[in-house]
């Protein structure tokens, strides 16, 4: 589920738990990521990333894609 933010006159995208885009935004961006990898017990790691981010530095999302809420699936 990907999201994108655009902080100052930078724009990154984070999909699959990896950024790319405008450096040295991407370099910045990626050493807030967990090592390991998200938590297992977020439905959408991307989006969660992308609004610490903009938390963190300022900025806003400008795209995300929505979590499916599937009925009986429990996150």
């Amino acid at each position: 589920m990907a999201a994108t933010v655009k902080i100052g006159d930078m724009t990154a995208t984070i999909d699959g738990y990896a950024w790319t885009g405008d450096q040295p935004l991407v370099d910045v961006l990626s050493t807030m990521l967990d090592p390991e990898g998200p938590p297992s017990s977020d439905p959408n790691p991307d989006h969660t990333a992308a609004m610490m981010a903009v938390l963190r530095f300022g900025g806003r999302i400008v795209r995300y894609d929505k979590t499916d809420r599937t009925e009986g699936r429990e996150f």
